[in-house]
C-alpha cells in the first residue's frame, strides 16, 4: 500500500511517477519512514535533532530527499522559464512555484518549496497506506465482515473487465464504506493529539469546566473514538453502526481527518485511494492469514471477547509495531 500511495502522491504532486510499485520501493519511502520516527522523537526530546546530522544512514536519506525535491523544482522552473511546460492540469508543484507568499508578497524560496513538498509526500504516503493496512487487518480478524464486503463488491461490480472507479464505489459500496469508517474509528492512524488554541475569551465546555484564554488544547482522537456516550460497545468492531440515517450522523464523529477549517486537506485524496484500491484488489484476489499467524478470529481478548489486534506503535502515524510478523497475508488470484 505504501508504494502505491507514493506513486499516486508523486504523480499528483510532481507530475512524475516514481514507479515504486514497479521497482519494489524507492528511497523517498525510506526517507518518509525514518523521518516520521524522528519527528516523533524530536517532539519529545528536541536534543535528538542532532541524530539527523551524525548518523550516516539518516544523513544520506535526508540528502536524497532534499535533492529529489530540489531536482524536481529546478526542472519545472526551467520548463516554465523556457515556456516548455505543457500539461492538461496544474500539479501541486506548479501551484507552489507560482504561489505568492502572503506575508512578504514574494514567490516561495527553494527551501520553502522543498519543505512543503517533503511534508506533502510524507503526510500523503504514510497515513493512507497505513489506514488501508488496518482495514485489511480487520477483515482478516472478522471473516464474516470480510465475506459481506466481498459479496457486496461482487454483486455491485460483476464485470471484472472494468475497473471500479471511486465515484461508483462511494455510491454502491455502502457496507464497504461503513467498514472503512469503523476501521478508522477503532484504529485511527493519527498518532498524536490534534492541537488548537482556546479563544481570547476562553471556552466554557460545561457549567463547571472552563478553559482559560489562549490555552493550547490537544484532542486525543483515540479517546474520543471510545466515548461510550457516542459509541455503544465502543471496543467492538461493528460496521453496522454506520449504516442508515443514524449511521450517517455518526460519520461526523470520526475525527481521524480532524474537523473545522483546519480539517485535513488531503482527505478527499485519501478517500479516492481507499475507494479505488481496496475494492479492485478484493474483487480480484483472495486474502487470508497464514496458518502460522499468531493473530486471527480465534485469538480473542479475555476481557472484551474481541479478536486481538496487532500491536501498534505511534510515532506521527499509528501503525503495526511488528509488520514483518503481523502483516503477512496469503494472496491468491481468484479464478
Amino acid at each position: 500500500f505504501q508504494t502505491t500511495s507514493a506513486d499516486i502522491i508523486s504523480e499528483l504532486a510532481l507530475g512524475n511517477n516514481i514507479h515504486s510499485i514497479r521497482d519494489g520501493g524507492h528511497y523517498i519511502i525510506d526517507f518518509v519512514n525514518i523521518e516520521m520516527q524522528l519527528m516523533a522523537m524530536r517532539s519529545a526530546i528536541p536534543f535528538l535533532t542532532i541524530l539527523s546530522f551524525i548518523i550516516p544512514k539518516i544523513m544520506k536519506l535526508r540528502i536524497q530527499g532534499i535533492n529529489f525535491s530540489l531536482d524536481a523544482i529546478k526542472e519545472r522552473k526551467k520548463l516554465i522559464e523556457e515556456n516548455r511546460y505543457k500539461s492538461k492540469r496544474d500539479d501541486i508543484l506548479h501551484m507552489y512555484i507560482t504561489a505568492i507568499n502572503s506575508t512578504n508578497q514574494k514567490l516561495l524560496s527553494d527551501s520553502e518549496l522543498i519543505s512543503e513538498l517533503l511534508l506533502m509526500i510524507g503526510a500523503g504516503t504514510d497515513t493512507t497506506s497505513t489506514t488501508m493496512t488496518w482495514i485489511l487487518h480487520f477483515y482478516m480478524l472478522y471473516p464474516d465482515v470480510y465475506k459481506k464486503v466481498v459479496d457486496e463488491i461482487n454483486d455491485a461490480f460483476p464485470d471484472k473487465s472494468k475497473p471500479i472507479r471511486h465515484q461508483e464505489a462511494r455510491k454502491n459500496l455502502v457496507y464497504f464504506t461503513a467498514t472503512v469508517y469503523e476501521s478508522m474509528r477503532l484504529q485511527p492512524v493519527s498518532g498524536s493529539p490534534t492541537y488548537r488554541m482556546s479563544s481570547e475569551e476562553g471556552v466554557l465546555l460545561e457549567e463547571n469546566i472552563f478553559i482559560p484564554p489562549n490555552t493550547e488544547m490537544g484532542l486525543f482522537i483515540q479517546g474520543a473514538h471510545m466515548d461510550e456516550d457516542i459509541w455503544k460497545n465502543s471496543k467492538s468492531f461493528n460496521p453496522d453502526r454506520f449504516l442508515g440515517e443514524e449511521g450517517e450522523k455518526l460519520k461526523k464523529e470520526v475525527l481521524v481527518f480532524g474537523a473545522g477549517v483546519r480539517i485535513c486537506p488531503g482527505r478527499n485524496l485519501a478517500w479516492l485511494e481507499i475507494l479505488t484500491i481496496l475494492p479492485n484488489l478484493i474483487r480480484k484476489y483472495e486474502f487470508k492469514l497464514p496458518e502460522e499467524s499468531i493473530l486471527g478470529p480465534q485469538h480473542v481478548d479475555e476481557i472484551t471477547g474481541e479478536p486481538i489486534l496487532a500491536k501498534s506503535r505511534a510515532y506521527i502515524v499509528t501503525a503495526p509495531k511488528y509488520p514483518q510478523r503481523d502483516c503477512n497475508i496469503v494472496i491468491s488470484h481468484k479464478i
